[in-house]
């Protein structure tokens, strides 16, 4: 690479003219090799030892980790599982004596109507009170006696009461 004076080197005073619209690059000082990869099939390499080796230790150490946390798991949804059935089981007392009263305090009014739906919802909740299937008797005989339709819900309640 030679110098021709007045700032100009010879790589530049060398260079051909370009045609007219065209675009070429300008060439380099040094020529870049061109890499060209050949890849062929080869059989796939066994793992080594100290790979299987790690792998049986982190399996050792996460095994007894997860059956842990999956008996955890376990325990506390039974205790969610006995949580949800108190909750709901003293849910369905108060409902019940809240119906119960409701339906005593409708048959003291003398809305026989109202007292039986009571009754018949409370009588839902707990069918085995002898409380609730006495005044459901109670109620329907004297609804039967004024309007026959409830002869029907009579006959049905005397059945499953029986049935008991």
């Amino acid at each position: 690479m030679g110098y021709m004076g007045f700032g100009m080197l010879s790589w530049v005073y060398n260079m051909k003219p370009r045609k007219p619209f065209s675009v070429e690059r300008k060439p380099s000082f040094t020529a870049v090799p061109v890499y060209k990869r050949k890849f062929k099939l080869q059989h796939s390499k066994s793992s080594s030892k100290k790979v299987a080796l790690i792998a049986l230790i982190i399996l050792l150490i996460v095994t007894p980790i997860s059956f842990s946390m999956v008996n955890q798991f376990l325990k506390h949804s039974k205790t969610i599982t006995t949580a949800k059935q108190k909750l709901d089981k003293k849910e369905d007392e108060i409902a019940f004596n809240f119906l119960l009263e409701s339906g005593i305090n409708r048959l003291y009014s003398k809305d026989y109507k109202g007292a039986f739906s009571e009754f018949k919802l409370a009588y839902k909740i707990n069918p085995k009170h002898l409380q609730t299937q006495t005044l459901i008797i109670e109620t329907l005989t004297v609804l039967c006696v004024n309007n026959n339709d409830y002869c029907s819900y009579l006959d049905k309640y005397l059945n499953e009461i029986n049935s008991y």
